[in-house]
């Protein structure tokens, strides 16, 4: 191996230099030089007390190490506080104003130096840090965000030299700034809750409240179980996976809505069939709580949550990449997510758990599950929603709740929201069409197969007599309003489309265990 006998070894990098050191040795060579010497000694007591060493001092630049990122951060931090109180005595012209940098990462030692992209990085991160300030990569952040009374900015992701990732830059916010950053992050927190509500606002007029099922644990009187009631327990055990101890029973509640489960229980699995709303529940939920200052509501789609990615990624990019990607462009608040969390802000709202890659599933579900459960323990909400075919035994124990069917009052306001003007003739259709077919009803209740019929009727002003039948006028509704908008040269035969959605459909409807996971 080409490093073969090189110690390596994780280590935290501290880079400083001089803002304009080149104008300051052009005005006075000798005072620069003693100020820099004395600055010099002061910054190397400093990395001492904090448990570094100085690496090497080339020119005006200080390079040290750290075996602990959070002691190289706070020795940046007094760094900065003694040197700004020095240079308060000097004139403008003759302060001396370091920018520091750090980062945590693999270098090779040999001869008491070190070398290696950490050590580049690090480099390169004190050239963004502003004059008097320090910025620190995201790996450092990852380690110190949660440990220290600091505030951070986040700076995007920069390109350096030689690295082939961008590393993601913060700055870390001196106690002049943060009470500033407060107040700025109060008025983004007020941007997001409109973009939110902007996005979600069109469906928020038609929406239906869904119902609910969920169970409770609750504990059983002394008197002796009859013999169905022991087993009805036995049955509810297996169900469930869940291991309910002696002396206890559980019970299923009705909830008039989901917005019910929310406010009772802090962490909850929405679950359901194919097309019963969950989706449309979970963004309504986050359009309702978008207006309430005390909570954060943050809507992420588990199919972004990819193999490799770490859970802290995966909702900085949900909460701060690129709207245009279906992201939400909040980068600063995104860079306070710990801060939040601390505080019990957030409410997490992840959708589609049975859309996460198959590829390490496993291991981000323990993820997702120790990291839900710490953040309830902190006063954060949590809703998570899953097919119920794919649910398995990742976050038993936690309180699920069904979706359930629509019911004759909800299907009748559905209808009223859709068709304002016509609903009545489709109510009749239905009616009929539920008469001459028991099933019919089944899919009346499904708000998905519901909209296809309101298609449909509003289209043809009559439905179908079957499922197939509804499925395939409602393709050829679908392939007449695509054609309108595709270029005539690159259309592909109706029927060849039709076909292979059919085939798509119909497979998407029939997997059950894990199937929505496996890749098409």
């Amino acid at each position: 191996m080409a490093d073969e006998g090189f110690k390596r070894k994780l280590s935290a990098i501290l880079s400083a230099d001089v803002k304009g050191y080149s104008r300051l040795m052009d005005d006075d060579e000798e005072a620069t030089v003693r100020t820099l010497t004395t600055y010099r000694t002061a910054i190397s007591e400093f990395v001492q007390q904090f448990r570094g060493r100085v690496i090497d001092t080339p020119g005006d630049n200080i390079l040290t190490e750290f075996p602990s990122v959070v002691d190289a951060v706070n020795c940046a931090v007094e760094i900065q506080r003694e040197l700004a109180e020095r240079n308060a005595d000097l004139p403008d012209n003759r302060k001396m104003v370091f920018r520091i940098g750090i980062n945590l990462g693999d270098v090779i030692e040999e001869d008491g130096r070190i070398y290696g992209d950490g050590v580049n990085i690090a480099a390169h991160i004190e050239t963004l840090a502003d004059p008097g300030g320090i910025s620190i990569s995201n790996a450092v952040y990852n380690q110190v965000h949660n440990k220290l009374q600091l505030r951070y900015k986040n700076q995007g992701a920069r390109q350096v030299k030689n690295i082939v990732r961008p590393v993601r830059i913060y700055k870390v916010l001196p106690s002049c700034e943060s009470a500033d950053a407060v107040s700025e992050l109060f008025d983004l927190e007020h941007e997001y809750r409109q973009r939110l509500k902007a996005r979600y606002d069109e469906e928020a007029r038609y929406y239906v409240p869904l119902s609910g099922e969920t169970t409770e644990i609750s504990s059983c009187q002394t008197v002796k179980a009859t013999r169905s009631e022991r087993r009805r327990r036995h049955r509810a055990k297996f169900e469930y996976h869940e291991w309910i101890a002696s002396g206890q029973d559980i019970k299923k509640v009705k909830l008039e809505s989901l917005k019910e489960a929310v406010e009772k229980y802090p962490c909850i699995i929405v679950l359901g069939d194919p097309g019963c709303g969950k989706t449309t529940a979970l963004e309504n939920l986050a359009h309702q709580f978008s207006d309430r200052p005390e909570t954060l509501p943050l809507p992420l789609h588990l199919s972004d949550f990819e193999y490799g990615m770490s859970l802290h990624d995966f909702i900085l990019q949900g909460w701060g990449g690129d709207i245009d990607a279906g992201h939400w462009g909040a980068i600063d608040l995104a860079a306070n997510v710990q801060e939040y969390l601390n505080a019990g802000k957030l409410f997490f709202m992840f959708d589609a758990l049975n859309e996460m890659p198959t590829e390490g599933y496993r291991e981000r579900c323990s993820a997702l599950r120790r990291f839900m459960e710490k953040g309830v323990a902190q006063g954060n909400r949590f809703l998570m929603t899953c097919r119920l075919l794919d649910y398995g035994d990742e976050f038993s124990g936690l309180q699920r709740v069904e979706v359930q069917p629509l019911s004759g009052d909800q299907i009748r306001r559905f209808l009223q929201n859709e068709l304002p003007d016509d609903w009545e003739g489709l109510w009749r259709a239905l009616i009929r069409a539920e008469n001459s077919s028991p099933q019919f009803l089944e899919m009346v209740r499904n708000p998905y197969l519901l909209t296809i019929m309101i298609d449909i009727y509003h289209e043809d002003s009559i439905l179908g007599g079957n499922r197939a039948e509804l499925m395939r006028r409602f393709i050829q509704i679908l392939l007449d309003w695509a054609k309108t908008k595709c270029p005539p040269d690159q259309w592909l035969d109706a029927d060849i489309q039709s076909e292979a959605l059919s085939i798509m459909a119909f497979e998407m409807q029939a997997r059950s265990g894990f199937g929505t996971r496996v890749k098409t």
